[in-house]
């Protein structure tokens, strides 16, 4: 054998060993891109510009919270106490509807005796009117000569003032439910009718001062503080 002919049959014994391990090379690729497939990251609004709604496996909030719940029945669950309206005994007022003519052949019935088929209840809230009561004190004169007045009431302190359970609830609506004294003014106008909350607010704000001062929890709520 010539020397060219050796150097050709080395030549092609590397090409067929070369050719061989970039065959095992591209199966351990593609081995490597299946296994990589698995495990890729794939986009969602979380790390790319993508909207949450285009998330791929985004769970909707009605499907979370049926989830979460799924062991349980809907509705009330056993065991728990049940709150709902219920019907009184004597109600304070009752219309009776009882009908005037049949509605199959239109006949007359204000004749007939009613027979009684059922009864719903609704409640209402009365309309509130503010109440004055107005207090007169008189004198008497003695036979000395001395003349004895009585006193007003300790709680009236002025020609036109607040009741003690006025200031109750603008303490309340104040100190527990946190109503500014402007929006105060406004409730008391549009549902009492109270036009001059605003011109004795600040009398009845120091009254309720000095009532809740041995009430440290319900003193910052008056004097503005947050919680």
């Amino acid at each position: 054998m010539t020397p060219e002919q050796t150097r050709i049959a080395e030549l092609e014994s590397r090409i067929a060993s070369l050719s061989q391990q970039v065959a095992e090379l591209l199966s351990k690729v593609s081995m490597l891109e299946k296994e990589l497939s698995k495990h890729r990251l794939k986009k969602n609004s979380g790390n790319s510009s993508i909207s949450p709604s285009q998330d791929p496996h985004r769970i909707r909030r009605t499907e979370s919270l049926i989830k979460s719940v799924s062991w349980r029945n809907l509705g009330g669950q056993p065991g728990r106490e049940g709150s709902f309206l219920k019907s009184v005994s004597e109600p304070d007022e009752t219309v009776l509807h009882q009908p005037c003519f049949c509605t199959s052949c239109g006949n007359d019935l204000s004749d007939a005796v009613p027979e009684f088929l059922g009864k719903r209840q609704v409640i209402y809230i009365p309309l509130a009117v503010p109440a004055v009561t107005e207090h007169r004190i008189y004198g008497k004169l003695c036979g000395c000569g001395h003349l004895t007045a009585s006193d007003y009431p300790s709680e009236v302190r002025g020609s036109v003032c607040y009741g003690s359970n006025m200031q109750a609830l603008t303490a309340y609506f104040h100190a527990r439910q946190y109503i500014p004294y402007e929006r105060m003014r406004e409730m008391y106008r549009d549902i009492f009718g109270l036009s001059g909350f605003g011109w004795n607010c600040s009398i009845l704000r120091r009254e309720i001062q000095g009532r809740l001062r041995n009430y440290p929890s319900a003193r910052s709520p008056i004097r503005g503080r947050r919680r």
